[in-house]
């Protein structure tokens, strides 16, 4: 075989698979996951906004949430009240701009890749990988910030290769407001576009000097203080409380530990180069800062690296940025030593790698076709609308796919049970109900939604709507004591993973 026809079928084949990768995200949208905590906890301050009780939350445990939410940054909450004001309140359609976020900065980093004069083979490729990456995969159908973050980061680099420094310092601004794994991105980002504004050099106490570009941090710090009417002691107090649970611990060798090697547990058995080109690209960076041979992506990849060992926790989530920042290392890399895999057997490596990288994507996509009766939520709501009263005020918690069948019900409320303390006073409500896998001693098993359940299903354990059971429970004090037991269950469940 030539080597022409060769290049057209990898090149061919990359674009099918893309084609396909794009075909499956849609139309298994509402499959994987089922629905669950992070995107339930992220969407409810901007539903109950869009319902008319304030950016508030009462499923959050943070104190005052209830009043003013104020745990998360304010970017993901204005991205979800601007979506929900246009789109259906739907877990389809809650999970579309996510997927619309990965494909724009998909595309984004695809037009940065050639732009610096990579091949169309070695772009494809590259954000083949990106796109294959775990933590991007699952938390794009997932409705967490990461894919906004991706999006925002690729649109930040692009609009530095085509010089337009204005719409990077508000790009920059944006990934202020997302989230404070990006904040040392936005630092050097930030200084890097004041270095070409002032033209000074980077060592030069003059990069720092005030000029137009400051007025858009500045500016989006302003509107966020008014906002939040400028409550900063509750705006402290929420966010660190959140912090906490995700911040690192111990000492320097467990924050070493956790940051090289915990964070990537997920990756080690299909996704192998994830954690080995991390790793290259910070060894790389700190070489060439010793040799002073570096440019701002050394530092940013440096400083990143840095501040995550020392405050953030090993959560694997946040590995896309480390991503990202690596595959944009790698694309300099390339064309430092001039690589151009010419040769057959480096394009059939490359492909073979990318290849390999799509193993957790065609196993996720596998299982919710296999199960996608069972996956499925629109009867599983449909179940709960005929089973609910529709006048009687009730509160219910068990599964999170109950918060989408009460969310914009005046009568209903929906908490979750693994989070106390509970908020709501269950006193004020007529009946108690929780939805389980199995029926719940002393209540009264309401209904019972069943579906027929895969091999795969039972062979694996694996989690879907396949059997639920509505319970009432007789009484406040009753449902306080199962709840405890539930929450104990829970937790007990949570550390043996």
């Amino acid at each position: 075989m030539n080597l022409t026809k060769l290049h057209k079928i990898l090149l061919y084949s990359l674009g099918v698979y893309l084609l396909l990768y794009t075909v499956l995200l849609f139309l298994n949208l509402h499959l994987i996951p089922l629905a669950w905590i992070d995107e339930v906890l992220g969407l409810d301050p901007a539903i109950q906004f869009i319902n008319g009780n304030g950016y508030t939350s009462m499923l959050w445990p943070q104190r005052g949430s209830d009043h003013l939410f104020l745990a998360y940054l304010p970017l993901q909450g204005m991205t979800h009240v601007m979506q929900q004001w246009i789109l259906p309140f739907d877990i389809y359609w809650v999970r579309f701009p996510s997927a619309i976020y990965l494909i724009t900065g998909t595309i984004l980093l695809y037009c940065s890749i050639r732009t610096k004069g990579l091949s169309v083979f070695i772009a494809l490729a590259l954000i083949t990988l990106i796109i294959n990456e775990k933590s991007l995969f699952e938390t794009t159908r997932g409705v967490r910030i990461e894919p906004l973050i991706f999006c925002i980061l690729s649109a930040t680099f692009y609009s530095i290769l085509k010089h337009r420094i204005h719409l990077t310092a508000i790009l920059i601004t944006l990934l202020l407001f997302s989230h404070p794994n990006v904040w040392p991105i936005c630092l050097v980002l930030f200084l890097n576009s004041c270095f070409r504004y002032n033209n000074a050099s980077y060592f030069s106490i003059s990069i720092l000097k005030p000029n137009v570009l400051w007025l858009y941090p500045i500016g989006g710090l302003l509107l966020f203080s008014f906002l939040i009417d400028f409550q900063f002691g509750m705006q402290i107090q929420q966010f660190s409380h959140q912090g906490s649970e995700h911040s690192a611990h111990g000492g320097i060798l467990t924050r070493l530990s956790n940051h090289f090697i915990t964070r990537f547990w997920p990756y080690y058995w299909s996704q192998p180069w994830v954690p080995l080109l991390i790793y290259v690209a910070l060894g790389q960076s700190i070489y060439a800062v010793f040799k002073k041979k570096f440019a701002y992506l050394q530092t940013t990849i440096i400083l990143t690296h840095l501040i995550w060992l020392i405050f953030l926790g090993p959560f694997y989530r946040y590995n896309s940025i480390l991503v990202l920042l690596s595959v944009l290392w790698l694309v300099d890399f390339i064309i430092a030593h001039k690589f151009t895999l010419h040769q057959p057997k480096w394009k059939i490596a490359v492909f073979t790698l990318v290849f390999l990288s799509s193993t957790d994507v065609i196993l996720r996509h596998s299982m919710a076709i296999i199960q996608r009766e069972e996956r499925n939520p629109y009867p599983v709501l449909d179940w709960l609308e005929s089973n609910l009263p529709q006048n009687e005020e009730y509160i219910i918690t068990g599964s999170d796919i109950a918060y989408y069948a009460t969310a914009q019900k005046q009568n209903a409320a929906y908490f979750m049970y693994n989070m106390p303390p509970y908020t709501y006073d269950f006193k004020k409500f007529q009946k108690h109900y929780i939805i389980s896998p199995e029926p719940i001693k002393n209540t009264l098993l309401v209904a019972q939604y069943r579906v027929p359940s895969t091999s795969l299903s039972k062979k694996f354990n694996s989690k879907t709507y396949c059997n639920l059971y509505l319970n009432l429970v007789s009484s406040p004090n009753e449902y306080e004591k199962i709840l405890i037991e539930m929450d104990d269950e829970s937790r007990i469940e949570v550390s043996k993973r």
